[in-house]
């Protein structure tokens, strides 16, 4: 009678997790090695596992969430949106497995953000620079390097950096820069954000003073009156 040959099912205790920019890019240097409660298969790993794991282990400001992310083959990080479902990769090496994460708000419980609210959308580390904000996707690899600038700089105002807005315009960036798609300048970028609320008041007014001074114009938004 043949035998079925025996198959070792890979444990898992340990998780190695990165933490995510507002802008999709992994953050330089937050790479922490975070323990399971116990050793499990990896067939049995959860996203629930995963996301409480990291919550137990990182820093979070107020009542925000964490959002978890795995890379596909391609290397393009990928949202979980099913907290129930099994962890969908089971790459796991030496016992350790990789997952990325972001603090996420709470949703409102009213259609407009109280600036106490806001304020809990603020990231918990100061920004490291403006190659933390950068254009995401396929998109950035054929980018010429005066449009990835550009679309940094749109970026940067998108996440309410005040002071990455003001780096490219002092290294000769447009003002105007406007996205190919839709022509969404800077002052677009920032205004969505502010009405959609991912960004403090006070971030937004920081980044439309900036663009202000030197000229920017909105192509498309209009400020709330």
């Amino acid at each position: 009678m043949a035998m079925v040959p025996f198959q070792t099912i890979a444990m898992v205790s340990k998780i190695k997790v990165t933490k995510v920019s507002p802008a999709g890019f992994e953050i330089p240097l937050s790479k922490v090695i975070v323990n399971l409660t116990h050793a499990m298969e990896v067939t049995e790993l959860s996203t629930k596992t995963i996301r409480e794991t990291i919550e137990s282990a990182v820093m979070r400001l107020g009542d925000t969430t964490i959002a978890v992310y795995y890379k596909d083959r391609t290397g393009d990080l990928i949202l979980v949106t099913d907290a129930l479902d099994v962890w969908p990769v089971d790459d796991c090496v030496h016992d350790t497995i990789k997952a990325w994460y972001r603090s996420a708000p709470p949703p409102p419980n009213e259609g407009r953000f109280s600036e106490a609210v806001a304020l809990k959308r603020a990231p918990t580390t100061e920004c490291l620079g403006p190659h933390i904000h950068q254009p995401a996707g396929k998109r950035a690899k054929i980018l010429s390097e005066i449009d990835f600038n550009g679309y940094s700089m749109l970026e940067a105002a998108r996440a309410g950096c005040a002071s990455c807005v003001a780096i490219w315009l002092d290294r000769g960036q447009d003002v105007n820069f406007a996205s190919k798609t839709h022509s969404y300048t800077a002052m677009d970028f920032v205004l969505w954000s502010e009405n959609q609320y991912t960004i403090t008041p006070k971030a937004a007014n920081a980044v439309k003073s900036v663009l202000k001074k030197a000229g920017g114009k909105s192509n498309h938004m209009v400020a709330d009156p």
